[in-house]
């Protein structure tokens, strides 16, 4: 399962005003709509020029936005979340596809849906490749070839490049 941590930063102006205890009960009730086992609030006892965030670029929250959460905290009560269960996908096991290779001496057994899956996909490659073999040629220069001969042919022109017999040796 993953474990993710956030801070929450409330700047000095807008400290001792009840919008830590706030943003918590708000974090609570999200986490409790997502099943999370647990919040943890760590509260910094020195002065924010000595704290651990001294010198952090991570944005503060406004004074705004306090106000839209503690305005939306209350409806936050009866809403369903969609990720509230366990990951749906399977947590990585160190072996390629998932698999624990077999005993040495033994061979891999196949599942049901493995030869239909490499029968329909290398089949459908090959007949791909067999319509793209044979498929028609439509650019527009083979049409504006075939165009040009027609009309040439038309006008009784040959559209054949015959050389003219060599020059005879000059005899002397």
């Amino acid at each position: 399962m993953a474990h993710e941590s956030y801070d929450l930063q409330i700047q000095l102006a807008h400290r001792r005003k009840g919008l830590g205890k706030t943003l918590m009960e708000i974090l609570e009730k999200i986490g409790a709509a997502w099943g999370m086992e647990k919040v943890m609030l760590t509260v910094f006892k020195d002065s924010p020029e000595h704290s651990a965030h001294r010198g952090s670029d991570s944005p503060m929250l406004t004074s705004t936005t306090l106000r839209a959460l503690r305005v939306t905290a209350p409806r936050l009560r009866g809403m369903r979340f969609a990720s509230h269960e366990a990951p749906h996908y399977n947590e990585p096991s160190g072996y390629l596809f998932g698999e624990k290779p077999p005993p040495p001496g033994q061979k891999r057994v196949k599942e049901d849906w493995e030869n239909i899956w490499y029968i329909g996909m290398y089949g459908s490659m090959l007949f791909a490749g067999v319509m793209l073999y044979y498929k028609p040629d439509t650019s527009i220069q083979t049409w504006a070839l075939a165009e040009a001969k027609r009309r040439m042919e038309e006008r009784g022109e040959k559209y054949k490049y015959e050389p003219s017999a060599p020059p005879s040796p000059i005899s002397s």
